[in-house]
């Protein structure tokens, strides 16, 4: 496995402080990191030199809860040309690692652009290579062959091409862009495929599947209109095969139809024609592949599957005309474990992700601002809008997803992030802004008012000019003074926008989940979001909607009047300065003391089990500041308008 060429590679065991050159961030996958961490390294990304100082200062020399930290053994990954002093570099042993010393005869070009999470299985075909150097073509039909099992030459039919890719981006593969241009290339002049939209196919799973869910629209109306005809055949028996969980995951979404004896009885998965037997079946459906996932999960990204799925489970389970098809308890006991599945998780894994990439797309939600810059440069963006929806929840985006969906006017490149525990606003949402860990904004800790300085900090840091710059926060109805005035500004690169309007539910006491769907979509008939994205987009922005955490139902155990920077909608965790006693919160309550990963190491973190909170006894309330799968994994979406 490559993880085993990297880790020896690495002096581990013989110096304590390693300095990595990393150019083609190569030691950033989930089980490489995991590999250091087990020998007793924290794996640490140096971007800011001021930064780390400060971490290394005063972490390690002066001996600051070390083993809470993670070791005083440190690997310090550089992937550019960043400036290290030398009292640093001093004491550091220093090493490279490069795609050319692990894979000689492959084309550097072609797997520089592939990115780290796919170069295991590259490695995995290539170790017992016998073969001569290969250029980047022949590289990307050794990739294509071997990792995908895609073989070019076997594709003769539109049909064909269209299984391909479903097969694949339904298996959760991504293919990067260097090997979606090859093909395009390959069969865009190809006779068989000339009336076919094959670059709009090739250009990213987002857009395959906004064409896909076009096509089955036309496919569906084709058995009542007969001048119209679909460029798909889904009753290809290759295709057809699929569809039924595409419609169930969410890749496509059923259209409405009042004649379903007309439609093929293997179609009627992609249609709307008994609503309440229809979202029944997808429940149970989504139910037993949460229930089955719970089983065998190995990465951070088989919780990313089971998160979106439990939150489409909760969008059906809250819906009021559903009440009466549901089995309640059986619902609780799945959530019950599936809280503690994932409460498990983090606390073996949870403090290696901040090391992990954020190329691909942001781990983690300080990443987000690094990822966005990265893309900028690769893809050339020249605007940038960045809409954090604080406290939204996967189950509120997906509300929010469905009403932007119903315009066909957005394809929406969609990813998650972790949140920062406790998932509390100034602790998360200071990260997205500052792109930084929360160590090190220890001094403005308990507060938001600091989001511009940080925001503005990190993009002159990046090279762009203060007047550029902007940030704006309160924003509820997309209305506000001054908001179209800073879309229009000439000047203006980077927006930082912040929506309170779920938060604001939230903290004005609603009390179940149903009522919260429910408000969400009465906001957006109002229609102010998709007009600001429709400015955003007119003014050349390339737009991305995140949260800061999500938002959870739970359950009162009693009140406790004690703990820093906490308010009732914050009710699922105490904060206290470590001079004061927190047995109190811990032993009279469902709580436990959460390992402080990346955060100021002055205070104890004390979080509620289970769908508990601190509030009035068995009271049902909706909050944040815990360690469930919904207040922690958040959406991450890239915006663009289809064609």
């Amino acid at each position: 496995m490559i993880e085993d060429v990297i880790v020896q590679r690495l002096p581990l065991n013989q110096n304590n402080f390693i300095l990595l050159y990393d150019p083609d961030d190569m030691v950033a996958g989930e089980k490489i990191v995991s590999r250091i961490s087990s020998c007793g390294y924290t794996l640490i990304n140096y971007e800011d030199p001021d930064m780390f100082r400060f971490y290394f200062e005063q972490i390690l020399n002066k001996g600051t809860d070390i083993d809470e930290a993670g070791g005083d053994k440190i690997v310090l990954r550089l992937t550019r040309n960043t400036y290290v002093p030398y009292d640093i570099q001093s004491i550091f042993q220093e090493i490279r690692i490069t795609i050319k010393d692990i894979f000689p005869g492959l084309s550097y070009t072609v797997l520089k652009e592939m990115g780290s999470g796919i170069l295991g299985d590259i490695y995995d075909a290539y170790k017992n290579y016998p073969g001569l150097n290969l250029g980047d073509g022949e590289t990307m039909d050794f990739i294509l062959e071997n990792v995908y099992g895609i073989f070019p030459d076997t594709i003769h039919t539109y049909e064909d091409l269209i299984k391909t890719l479903i097969k694949i981006f339904y298996c959760g593969k991504e293919l990067p862009e260097i090997i979606l241009n090859y093909l395009s290339k390959r069969f865009e002049t190809h006779p068989d495929f000339i009336n076919f939209p094959v670059k709009k196919i090739l250009s990213g799973k987002e857009s395959f599947f906004y064409y896909l869910q076009q096509q089955w629209e036309l496919y569906i109306k084709s058995f009542f209109e007969n001048n119209i005809r679909s460029d798909v055949n889904f009753g290809h028996a290759d295709i057809r095969v699929y569809m039924d969980n595409l419609f169930s995951e969410g890749y496509l979404t059923p259209v409405h139809c009042h004649e379903i004896q007309r439609i093929p009885v293997w179609a009627r998965d992609g249609v709307i024609y008994q609503e309440i037997l229809d979202k029944k079946k997808n429940y149970e459906e989504l139910m037993e592949k949460v229930r089955a996932s719970l089983e065998k999960v190995e990465s951070f990204k088989d919780w990313w599957g089971i998160a979106s799925r439990w939150a489409e489970l909760l969008v059906i389970f809250s819906d009021s005309n559903m009440k009466k098809e549901l089995d309640v308890k059986e619902f609780e006991k799945t959530s019950l474990h599936l809280e503690r599945t994932f409460k498990e998780w983090l606390l073996e894994n949870y403090g290696l992700l901040s090391s992990l990439s954020y190329t691909s797309f942001p781990v983690m939600v300080h990443h987000i601002p690094w990822h966005i810059h990265y893309r900028m440069q690769k893809e050339n963006f020249k605007k940038v809008a960045l809409i954090v929806f604080d406290g939204m929840s996967l189950d509120n985006w997906i509300i929010i997803k469905r009403h932007l969906n119903q315009s066909k006017t957005w394809i929406l490149e969609e990813n998650l992030s972790f949140a920062w525990i406790p998932t509390m606003t100034y602790i998360s949402r200071q990260a997205i802004f500052s792109g930084q860990v929360p160590a090190y904004f220890a001094d403005t800790f308990f507060s938001t008012d600091n989001d511009e300085t940080h925001w503005k900090r990190f993009w002159m840091d990046k090279g762009f000019r203060a007047d550029a710059i902007y940030y704006m926060r309160n924003i509820k109805h997309f209305d506000e003074n001054g908001l179209e005035e800073l879309v229009k500004n000439q000047k203006a690169r980077i927006l930082g926008l912040v929506v309170n309007m779920i938060d604001d539910m939230v903290h004005g006491g609603q009390l179940l989940l149903s009522g919260m769907h429910q408000d969400i979509k009465l906001w957006l008939r109002e229609g102010g979001l998709e007009r600001f994205l429709l400015k955003l987009s007119a003014s050349g922005y390339e737009i991305y909607i995140t949260s800061d955490h999500g938002n959870v139902s739970a359950v009162g155990q009693g009140r406790i009047q004690e703990g820093l920077g906490v308010d009732q909608a914050e009710s699922r965790v105490r904060i206290y300065e470590k001079s004061k006693s927190h047995e109190n919160a811990v032993q009279t309550f469902r709580a436990f003391k959460w390992k402080a990963y990346g955060l100021p190491r002055d205070y104890n973190y004390i979080i509620c089990d289970d769908n508990f909170a601190y509030g009035k006894i068995n009271e049902k309330m909706i909050c944040h500041g815990g360690t469930s799968v919904e207040e922690v994994i958040v959406p991450f979406v890239h915006v663009r308008k289809g064609a």
